[in-house]
């Protein structure tokens, strides 16, 4: 029964235990989202948000306190790598990729393996190589830090990005998901 509407019964989804450390965990990862726009342009709009949210977000931080410091050292080593303007796409993505890694090992517990930390590792890295060619036009306009706008400079937006080094886009994109399939048919799932 809908607590909303106790007369005419409806489907519901009952809280339990994977339910609740999946909804702390999009706190921590809605505050690490929040951290990193307000670092990038530090708008009144975000910052509102994250004012809405903060009791939430402490209550996951109590809830998953491994999870938040390794979100919290992630956030940091991100700022380092994006404050020296690298140029290597690699190095750019590899907090991120080991912020996933992290994750899915506390996630798993005792079900943890090699092979499953480098598939979340890869999996880190292709979203961070797909979010940097997703926002590469918006990050130009805002003087923001990208990976691609330092690995190949001089390029003036996506459309350009995409046609003068598609090949070299194409490639980032597919080390990454090449990585990610040989980890998985490496993994021995029972």
């Amino acid at each position: 029964t809908c607590i909303l509407s106790p007369i005419k019964k409806k489907p519901v989804v009952k809280t339990d235990g994977i339910m609740r450390k999946s909804a702390y965990l999009n706190m921590l990862l809605a505050d690490f989202k929040f951290k990193d726009d307000l670092a990038d342009s530090g708008s009144l709009k975000m910052r509102a948000a994250h004012a809405l949210l903060k009791r939430k977000i402490e209550k996951a931080r109590t809830e998953l306190p491994r999870i938040a410091a390794l979100l919290d050292e992630a956030r940091k080593e991100q700022d380092i790598a994006e404050r020296a303007c690298t140029p290597s796409p690699d190095r750019a993505a590899h907090p991120f990729a080991e912020l996933i890694r992290g994750v899915f090992k506390e996630l798993t517990g005792d079900k943890y393996s090699e092979g499953l930390g480098m598939l979340a590792y890869q999996l880190g890295r292709f979203v961070y190589f797909a979010d940097a060619v997703d926002d590469y036009d918006k990050d130009i306009i805002e003087g923001q830090y990208n990976p691609l706008i330092y690995a190949f400079p001089g390029i003036k937006n996506k459309a350009e990005l995409l046609k003068l080094r598609k090949e070299d886009v194409r490639m980032l994109l597919l080390s990454a998901t090449g990585e990610i399939r040989r980890c998985y048919q490496d993994m021995d799932l029972k």
